[in-house]
Parts: structure tokens; sequence; C-alpha cells
């Protein structure tokens, strides 16, 4: 599940989860391991053009740290990938 940090009650989250069940997923590298993190985002024109520049960080299911990176760099790389594995992704703006 992808995991804005402007989400606040469980409500929101269960609609964002219904809204994101056939999306996009972006795509980061987890730098320890090398291995593919993938997580569910919103891929239309508005959603992707507000959070083109915004920075993420997400706690990699593989090695367990948090990892940095940005949303157009997930975006890019998801582009070519198919596949999840539910990382949760928290935005830092």
């Amino acid at each position: 599940m992808c995991r804005h940090a402007d989400i606040e009650t469980d409500s929101e989250r269960r609609v964002l989860n219904r809204e994101m069940a056939h999306q996009f997923h972006l795509r980061f590298r987890c730098q320890r391991t090398g291995k593919d993190v993938d997580c569910p985002a919103a891929d239309d024109f508005a959603s992707v053009r507000a959070r083109w520049n915004d920075a993420v960080e997400f706690t990699c299911p593989h090695c367990h740290k948090l990892h940095h990176s940005t949303f157009k760099e997930g975006y890019m790389a998801g582009t070519i990938a198919v596949g999840s594995t539910g990382a949760p992704v928290i935005e830092t703006r």
C-alpha cells in the first residue's frame, strides 16, 4: 500500500486503497540488496504532475532499512515495471 503524508484517517486510506487497486506502481531499488521494491501510486495526470518533484521514503521489505528517493525516479522506473512488493511509501516533501 502506498501511504501519503496527507492521508489522515482509516476511511481515507480505504478510499485510497480502492482507488489505487488497479493502478500504476512506482519502482525503487534497494540500495543494499539491489532488489526491486514496487509501490502502488495514482497515475492520473494531475496526481503525477502534483507529486513529480516530491521526495519519498520507504522502509524496504528486503533489508528493512529506510530508503530515500524521488517520485519521478520511481515513476520512470515503474513505467517499464510490472508487479508489486507492497512496500509502504511515505512522501516527505
